[in-house]
């Protein structure tokens, strides 16, 4: 059914420039416009990429959560409604995500079917790999959606007759939970190489961040 618009002809006028004084009178868009439109020229193009992306063998599968992008949308009092953001992707695109409430699979096994679905409509063959940080919590979840994968498959562990890694007796843990420990720790650490140009000293480091603060929540040192 036409539309008044249709009749009445209204055609818009042109964007512009942000230079031209009669329309932006030489005002800077802000960060939020520019997000606006930069978003709206990707989604634009979303279901090409969709296509593209869907057309492609994916010769592997990787899974993980993120705790990071949720803390910044959909607040509620201040408080993120969602638990994490579930990511899975081959070694080159992100095949699909979902955000989740919980960690539960039944928020992921959607998605997840939905990308194996795809896989068998376009004829690609199932990946040769599949990466998880929990590999004993997503298996179940990873064999509903591809049972071909577990065939005569063999855990490394069991291959290779590894067992569990035990830390050696001289190996000690201390906990350090003011930065005066830390600093006091690292400095007797130190000491040794600031007496003997000589001497050399490997450390490990990690270090696990908040994304809302400016400090790391958790610092891990190995010497």
């Amino acid at each position: 059914m036409a539309t008044v618009h249709f009749y009445l002809r209204i055609i818009p006028s042109s964007f512009g420039n942000f230079t031209d004084p009669q329309k932006y009178a030489g005002f800077v868009p802000s960060e939020r416009y520019l997000a606006s439109m930069m978003n709206k020229a990707i989604e634009r193009d979303e279901s090409d990429a969709n296509q593209h992306t869907a057309c492609l063998t994916p010769d592997q599968i990787a899974i993980d959560d993120s705790h990071k992008v949720n803390k910044h949308i959909a607040k509620v009092d201040g408080v993120p409604v969602f638990t994490t953001l579930w990511t899975w992707m081959d070694s080159r695109y992100i095949r699909g995500q979902a955000l989740t409430l919980t960690k539960a699979h039944e928020e992921r096994s959607g998605p997840l079917l939905g990308i194996a679905k795809s896989m068998k409509l376009y004829g690609h063959d199932n990946p040769a790999f599949l990466y998880s940080d929990d590999p004993v919590k997503d298996k179940p979840l990873l064999y509903a959606a591809f049972p071909s994968l577990f065939e005569n498959s063999t855990p490394i562990a069991a291959a290779y007759g590894l067992t569990a890694l035990e830390l050696p007796p001289m190996v000690h843990i201390s906990w350090l939970g003011t930065s005066n420990l830390v600093e006091s720790t690292l400095s007797l650490v130190m000491a040794s190489v600031d007496q003997n140009p000589e001497a050399h000293l490997c450390v490990s480091l990690d270090a696990e961040w908040n994304v809302s603060r400016n400090y790391p929540d958790c610092s891990s040192f190995a010497t």
